[in-house]
């Protein structure tokens, strides 16, 4: 449960010491299903045409974005709330995050696939005409030392395209979900931020003395003091 609360809720929410610990293999588990996940949709896409349910982004758009608004209200009540809601919110959370990922599969995937007159005799007759007249170049110029140097060539290249597919397959994962998570982060500090300016406007006003309210001027003259005589006008004569 601490490990869920610390990667749902994040260090900023949850009070789990999962921040401070290293989670190297989280990170090379998630890019590897993510890897798996984009390969069975490419496939899928590439027999059926289809991703069925998952097919097309802007309903798991919108939940994403919804679920990434509510988040910072979501994590202030969640330890507020009893075990049995709990649960709930944690299972809210995770489905942002399953949203985002599933557009991002969806988008990878849709750049996988195979035109349809992409074949196998297109395939050899490439790999001919790069591979083949290059080893032929290599050869006509060094002999046979040239075809070893050329073919040293090609798998240092092979070699060099497969460390960067490679690097792109666990690095790229791992790079959107902290950008996701940078973002939510300065959401979640906008809306701190502007929650606690709208608490302390709300504090001052309430402290503030109330004010007491003055007479009205009526234009009717003062009332005499018991025990005066009433003043006489003075004669002329």
């Amino acid at each position: 449960m601490d490990y869920l609360e610390g990667a749902l809720l994040h260090s900023w929410w949850s009070d789990t010491d999962y921040e401070s610990r290293r989670h190297t293999g989280t990170w090379l588990w998630f890019s590897f299903i993510s890897f798996v996940a984009i390969a069975l949709a490419a496939v899928k896409l590439n027999l059926d045409g289809t991703l069925g349910l998952f097919e097309g982004t802007t309903f798991w758009l919108t939940l994403g974005i919804t679920l990434f608004i509510l988040t910072p209200f979501l994590c202030f009540a969640y330890y507020k709330l009893p075990f049995i809601l709990r649960v709930p919110v944690l299972a809210l959370l995770l489905l942002k995050y399953l949203s985002f990922f599933i557009i991002f599969v969806n988008q990878v995937a849709s750049l996988l696939v195979i035109p349809p007159d992409f074949d196998v005799n297109t395939i050899l007759d490439w790999g001919n005409r790069t591979f083949g007249d290059f080893l032929e170049q290599s050869s006509s110029q060094l002999g046979v030392t040239g075809l070893f140097v050329g073919g040293g060539v090609l798998v240092l290249i092979g070699l060099g395209i497969a460390l960067i597919i490679l690097a792109l397959v666990i690095f790229v994962p791992i790079l959107l979900l902290k950008a996701l998570n940078a973002f939510q982060y300065l959401y979640d500090q906008l809306v701190v931020w502007v929650g606690g300016n709208i608490s302390k406007l709300i504090k001052t006003y309430k402290t503030l003395p109330n004010q007491e309210e003055k007479p009205e001027s009526t234009g009717t003259k003062p009332s005499q003091s018991p025990g005066t005589r009433p003043v006489k006008p003075a004669n002329n004569r």
